[in-house]
């Protein structure tokens, strides 16, 4: 990957090592412990861990826990349950990818991460479930997109803060909601980024072509449009269908078994609900704050 993005060319004429800048990871956390994250002293390269699943520890934003760098390199001294952790892996491998040193990997250089000499703050937005072990407490998975906002003000206020020029990369899962930025979580995005660099991973769908757009001309009262739908993984298979409140659509969805579900006429303005054959739709009409969309949409959503 360092030859494929050039990394060593801009290592070799530049010298550059991520010293003074901060990186902002927001994701399922980090392991803080792992020696990619510490300095050659053994203290911590984090400045803050925002753990806003684990509890409530009164902090100004109101869910979740804070760790300050003291906290942090006082818990190293431990050999207890960390006050936070990464069960999963999924932050910590995101944030070695960024800001590792390489240390832990048996003397390789191969896996220093981007900036490894950068100071980290971890937020951990995103859960997944896993088993208990090892002395841990089995976890359920948890996702609340309300955090997200959440997140990026911690990460302005810390930047600030902190006075360093700082990079900050969410990388959480797919896309869910209007792609047309009118989203709670769209606005969020866009006023921070109007002042601080921001990566959202969008890797996560490979090359599926998971996005499409069309128009529908009607023709009288007869116009039909099929769109066939394959699932091949298992798992839920979500899939949006958007369209604007001054359109008039008539949706219906069959599945392989026969059943029929039409959870909304035209015109409906609230949330109603369809179920069956392992299947459930949503009609999302103009009265109801979906997604927190301040655009003139609904939709219509299908969970398989």
């Amino acid at each position: 990957a360092a030859a494929e993005t050039k990394l060593d060319e801009v290592y070799t004429a530049y010298g550059l090592t991520g010293e003074g800048t901060l990186v902002v990871m927001i994701d399922r956390g980090i392991d803080y412990h792992h020696p990619a994250f510490l300095k050659p002293d053994g203290t911590t390269r984090l400045a803050y861990v925002f753990d806003m699943i684990n509890g409530d520890d009164g902090n100004a934003y109101g869910v979740g826990q804070v760790l300050d760098e003291a906290m942090i390199n006082e818990d190293l001294m431990t050999d207890g349950i960390p006050l936070s952790n990464d069960n999963h892996g999924h932050g910590s491998a995101t944030t070695g990818i960024i800001a590792g040193n390489g240390d832990g990997s048996n003397g390789s250089s191969d896996f220093m991460g981007v900036a490894p000499e950068s100071t980290i703050i971890s937020i951990k937005l995103v859960q997944d479930g896993f088993p208990a072990g090892g002395g841990s407490a089995g976890e359920v998975g948890f996702f609340d997109p309300a955090y997200i906002a959440i997140a990026l003000q911690f990460a302005e206020d810390k930047i600030a803060e902190l006075g360093l020029p700082a990079v900050t990369l969410m990388n959480i899962g797919s896309i869910s909601g209007p792609t047309d930025g009118t989203s709670t979580v769209g606005r969020a995005i866009t006023d921070f980024a109007a002042d601080h660099v921001f990566v959202c991973g969008v890797g996560d769908d490979g090359g599926a072509d998971n996005v499409a757009t069309g128009n529908i001309n009607q023709t009288g009262n007869a116009n039909f449009t099929d769109l066939r739908i394959e699932k091949l993984t298992e798992g839920n298979l979500d899939v949006g269908l958007w369209y604007a409140d001054n359109d008039q659509f008539d949706i219906r969805l069959t599945t392989p078994g026969g059943t029929q579900l039409n959870p909304a006429i035209p015109n409906n303005a609230n949330s109603t609900t369809a179920m069956g054959d392992n299947v459930t739709v949503w009609h999302n009409g103009a009265d109801v704050d979906f997604w927190g969309s301040t655009g003139p949409r609904r939709e219509f959503f299908t969970r398989i």
